[in-house]
């Protein structure tokens, strides 16, 4: 159900399985396999999509569980009511903490000075 509910949101979302992939930074024929049922995959690559599509885990973990109860459901549309209203919420995040991105900057710089 993990792979039919991407390939809903994706649809949901207006992408492509080329544009999903790309935003997400996967390679396209693994989408295809995940939305497939052929894979699964790790909760860090459904982070990874997730992030792309712009929700939350626990909306994509919802839809998830509710499309197992709803089988065969073709349109995010018929899901309860609250479900859906979130998957159409946009993601927004917590501007960064500049002191925070200051030193992973510096950090990964010492890294390649290091390794270089």
């Amino acid at each position: 159900m993990l792979g039919h509910a991407i390939r809903l949101l994706r649809h949901e979302r207006g992408f492509t399985q080329e544009e999903l992939a790309l935003a997400a930074c996967l390679d396209r024929a693994y989408l295809s396999e995940v939305e497939r049922g052929v894979k699964i995959p790790t909760v860090r690559r459904i982070e990874q999509i997730c992030v792309a599509l712009g929700l939350r885990l626990s909306t994509f973990f919802g839809v998830a569980e509710a499309l197992t109860v709803h089988r065969g459901e073709t349109s995010l549309t018929r899901l309860p009511a609250e479900l859906y209203e979130s998957t159409q919420a946009p993601l927004t995040l917590p501007p960064p903490d500049d002191e925070e991105l200051g030193q992973l900057v510096r950090a990964t710089i010492s890294r390649l000075d290091v390794a270089g």
